[in-house]
């Protein structure tokens, strides 16, 4: 039988909710945060996040302002990919490029025109994406907010 994993996520979140999607979601790449945030006026807020180190004291980041970190450019462009921050100029002017070195973030609606959020992986190191998981964590941006 072939695997359809955008059949085995949504599975997954009918059956187990959205942190069991984003737990999911966070096996398939090698970056250690998933992430779920919800855009207030200015302010990024953290919905749910899984580490892949479970490491309580330290996975829960705070609340941010939007200008401080990469989600600002998921925000105002749409998909944002970053293998390796510490080479990439597009994020220069973000103050997390110095932690979070790789990223790929996408936008989260609720219909046409009506963002309120990304959906995200990160971590510290520098870290790949294929070409085949980007396309599927768009098919992914699209079912999540059904579940949030």
């Amino acid at each position: 039988m072939i695997s359809n994993p955008f059949k085995e996520l949504e599975t997954v979140l009918v059956e187990s909710g959205l942190h069991a999607g984003l737990v999911f979601l966070n096996a398939r790449v090698v970056h250690r945060w998933t992430a779920v945030y919800r855009l207030d006026h200015s302010v990024l807020r953290v919905v749910d996040l899984v580490d892949k180190l479970d490491d309580k004291a330290s996975s829960r980041p705070p609340d941010a302002p939007l200008a401080d970190g990469f989600c600002q450019f998921v925000i105002n462009h749409g998909p944002f990919l970053v293998t390796n921050a510490k080479n990439d100029v597009r994020v220069i002017s973000s103050s997390y490029r110095g932690p979070v070195v790789g990223y790929v973030g996408l936008p989260l609606t609720r219909g046409p025109g009506e963002l309120f959020g990304t959906f995200c992986h990160y971590d510290f190191c520098a870290q790949p994406v294929s070409e085949e998981e980007y396309l599927f964590l768009h098919q992914a941006a699209l079912l999540l907010p059904k579940f949030i």
